[in-house]
């Protein structure tokens, strides 16, 4: 399978203008359709393309095994640092998974 890169641009206000961060990504290997962008304050990253590249990427990473491991966490049965372990993951990325 071959390797699929995606780029995140934001700037603050709608006078600035995004063109240097996009050929960056593009120069990088980015292609256009995987470029998220948003034009507004990222203060909260309540951003509505970084929360769909969020949603794009969750797709991509989880585990195959992610919701049995994130089950027998939930019933007690590992600590939350097992579980990141059983998944190949650090403990942070395991217990923001779970809040989602």
């Amino acid at each position: 399978m071959q390797n699929s890169f995606y780029g995140y641009i934001r700037v603050s206000s709608k006078q600035q203008n995004e063109d240097r961060q996009r050929i960056a990504l593009i120069d990088f290997g980015v292609p256009q359709e995987n470029i998220y962008m948003d034009k507004q304050s990222g203060k909260h990253f309540n951003c509505p393309a970084y929360q769909r590249l969020l949603q794009k990427l969750k797709l991509i990473t989880r585990p195959d095994n992610y919701q049995d491991v994130y089950h027998q966490w939930k019933q007690g049965q590992l600590s939350a640092r097992k579980a990141a372990k059983l998944l190949g993951i650090s403990h942070f990325t395991f217990l923001k998974w779970a809040k989602s």
